[in-house]
């Protein structure tokens, strides 16, 4: 859930600026990641499952930040879609290690 705040702070904050959604997307999920750890008072264990995960939650957080300057064009639509985002993040975050194994099980 912190992690779905710190996106749609992220991309409200970014809503008047050119945003380089790959690079500060990759920022975000390494503040995630940090975060995380923190949190949980443990290192993760980095599996290739872990890594696609986050690979997966990079590549969401970059589309949305994308979205979000492309398509931002008052701010109230940039919160509606960051908010959007946010919902979809905390979503794929709980979701994404399921997604992952599936696909690497396969």
């Amino acid at each position: 859930m912190f992690a779905a705040f710190i996106l749609i702070f992220w991309m409200v904050w970014s809503a008047n600026r050119d945003v380089y959604a790959l690079s500060e997307s990759l920022w975000f999920t390494l503040l995630v990641v940090i975060l995380q750890a923190g949190m949980d008072f443990n290192m993760p264990l980095i599996t290739n499952e872990w890594m696609l995960k986050h690979a997966v939650l990079w590549a969401y957080a970059a589309l949305a930040m994308f979205a979000g300057n492309r398509w931002g064009t008052s701010f109230m639509f940039t919160v509606v879609l960051a908010v959007a985002a946010g919902l979809g993040y905390y979503w794929l975050y709980g979701n994404a290690g399921t997604f992952v194994a599936q696909y690497l099980a396969a």
